[in-house]
């Protein structure tokens, strides 16, 4: 799913006051968990503050535990967003080595 049209379309609704939105995710596969994301923040006519984050869950953070986020914060200008401030951070680490896993 493409979250760009979604966030285009808060964007660019008419709003008299700030719209908070949350979006969460999960990743299975065959029903096992491998990860996790979610997408929030505000929109109003004026600025928007929008924070996404992830991470490796179930057997996937076995192998690899890692997470991310970012932040961006706003003005608009139009329909169109002005980012005035950017953040990103993310972390891993590698729980086993490719000789571990073969000697398992």
């Amino acid at each position: 799913m493409h979250l760009a049209p979604a966030l285009m379309g808060l964007l660019g609704a008419s709003m008299a006051h700030a719209e908070p939105f949350q979006v969460k995710y999960s990743v299975h596969l065959i029903g096992l968990p491998l990860g996790s994301a979610g997408l929030n923040g505000s929109i109003d006519p004026e600025n928007y503050k929008i924070e996404a984050n992830a991470r490796l869950t179930g057997i996937a953070s076995v192998v690899s535990n890692s997470k991310g986020a970012a932040v961006s914060t706003g003005s608009l200008e139009g329909r169109k967003p002005a980012p005035a401030t950017y953040a990103t951070t993310s972390s891993s680490s590698v729980c086993f080595s490719f000789y571990q896993i073969l000697s398992l």
